[in-house]
């Protein structure tokens, strides 16, 4: 019967040996196995994908924020989805790169629309979508 062992399984069955071998001999031999530099350090754990529970509820809120822009502005309510999404893309990437570096130690968001949603969402943090993403956000209030 073939086992699988991990360095860190090996080292702690035959860490005894490590008495015998002497540090320059264990420390090649863990390196050929490709373990941990000593006996004591365990294995690094596993990261599992996807968003710790602030990021979502950071991305929840831009994403009603943008929601709730799309319905305040009375001009885009008839337009396309993929028109509004390019507009609210070209409207907070400007705003981005114009506005927001003098804005953003403001205590609070300018007085208009849409300026003042892009200054909320930069300010906590998250960052405006692309135009695919923002059309899967917008469209999500229709259905």
């Amino acid at each position: 019967m073939i086992m699988s062992l991990s360095a860190y399984d090996v080292v702690a069955i035959i860490g005894p040996v490590k008495e015998l071998a002497g540090d320059e001999a264990w420390n090649a031999a863990l390196a050929l196995l490709g373990g941990p530099a000593s006996a004591a350090e365990p294995p690094k754990p596993i990261r599992r994908g996807g968003i710790s529970e602030r990021q979502r509820e950071l991305l929840a809120g831009r994403n009603a924020r943008l929601r709730d822009l799309h319905r305040s502005i009375r001009d885009w309510r008839d337009l396309p989805l993929l028109q509004v999404a390019r507009e609210i893309d070209t409207g907070a990437r400007r705003y981005e790169a114009g506005r927001w570096p003098r804005e953003r130690l403001w205590a609070g968001p300018p007085q208009y629309e849409p300026a003042a949603t892009f200054w909320q969402i930069l300010q906590s943090g998250a960052r405006v979508p692309g135009v695919k993403q923002l059309i899967q956000i917008l469209g999500m209030e229709v259905q």
